[in-house]
């Protein structure tokens, strides 16, 4: 009875589908063995955008597997991977600046905000546009050094694309691929009306307080603080702060674990070798379970931070740190919001039933 039942709390957090294991196997040995070069050889940070790149747009794959056509994805999670690149460059370039900064939130966020979450891949492509422009954010450069960044991340991202093409290829030859998923014809690419348009205001607010706190007081791995506030508002009140409870507690443990490791090893090798099995559970838990994401994605992030710096276990407790003031910045952001909302909701009845 002990196994059956191991299998569904298994289940419940990581995902077993062939081919989202097959994404995140690719992205655990890639990323971990350009970690290891890193650790090995100490290049130039260069690396660690690649790993980034990849990371990222893996997620964008696995994430939006299951309703879409592959080859549709594979075209989106190229054009994915240069829009990202793209963003990730100019975050680069304008991080250290609050006014430039703000300008790129304002004119990128209602894009992700506003996206018709029915077309799932569209809505993908803008979040991981502005994900990228967030991560750029905390590696500051100028404008040449910034489109190396951008190059970079590019690269990490193709890598996935191509080992989704090398795929499609093998399916199609030796199993006959039919997977039965009708490519996306007219869907509105934006949804607005004034539930949304609230929501989006709300998260904009959110994102920009969060970014002025992080680049007025430069903050260290600041990025972490709009980040957070990014990932967490939803349309959608409960949702948002299920959420939140989530990636607290899933960034307390994938911190304190973050913690230990960098603790107790102090060998860059050993902590690249740990990266590559964490990538791959940062991709199986993605579309599964929220908390238990987040919970890899801090531990995996953590230690690429350590193969830079030797203070990771201070990086540590920033990231822990920011993450918890994001959370109350978005509370007290939907405290505000949620009444609106309800009030809206009300009016729109109460005309449907007149």
């Amino acid at each position: 009875m002990q196994v059956p039942a191991f299998k569904s709390v298994f289940q419940h957090y990581l995902d077993n589908h062939s081919q989202i294991n097959l994404i995140a196997l690719q992205t655990g040995l890639v990323g971990g063995g350009l970690a290891i070069i890193y650790a090995l050889f100490n290049p130039a940070n260069e690396i660690i955008v690649i790993i980034t790149g990849l990371l990222l747009n893996a997620m964008m794959l696995a994430i939006t597997y299951r309703s879409h056509n592959s080859i549709q994805r594979l075209r989106y999670g190229l054009s994915c991977a240069l829009c990202s690149g793209l963003a990730f460059g100019l975050g680069s370039w304008t991080g250290n600046s609050l006014i430039l900064s703000s300008l790129a939130i304002l004119l990128l966020l209602p894009l992700v905000s506003l996206a018709n979450g029915r077309h799932g891949l569209i809505a993908g492509l803008f979040f991981y546009i502005f994900d990228g422009y967030i991560l750029g954010t905390g590696v500051h450069a100028t404008a040449k050094m910034a489109l190396v960044y951008a190059f970079c991340y590019f690269i990490g991202g193709g890598i996935i694309v191509l080992g989704g093409m090398i795929r499609v290829l093998v399916r199609q030859k030796m199993l006959n691929l039919n997977e039965n998923i009708p490519f996306i014809q007219n869907q509105n690419w934006f949804l607005l009306d004034r539930k949304n348009l609230l929501f989006s205001c709300g998260l904009l607010v959110s994102v920009l307080i969060c970014n002025y706190i992080a680049v007025y007081y430069q903050l260290d791995h600041g990025y972490w603080l709009p980040m957070t506030a990014f990932l967490l508002i939803k349309n959608d009140h409960q949702l948002t702060i299920q959420r939140s409870f989530q990636r607290i507690v899933g960034t307390l443990i994938g911190g304190s674990l973050a913690f230990g490791f960098c603790w107790l090893i102090h060998d860059k090798l050993i902590l690249a070798l740990i990266i590559a099995p964490m990538l791959y559970l940062s991709i199986v838990a993605i579309s599964r379970h929220y908390g238990s994401f987040t919970l890899f994605l801090t531990v995996s992030i953590s230690l690429l931070i350590g193969l830079q710096n030797t203070q990771s276990i201070l990086e540590v407790k920033y990231r822990v740190l920011y993450t918890l003031s994001a959370v109350v910045i978005v509370m007290i952001c939907l405290h505000v919001i949620q009444p609106l909302a309800n009030q809206i909701l009300h009016n729109s009845k109460a005309v449907q039933t007149d």
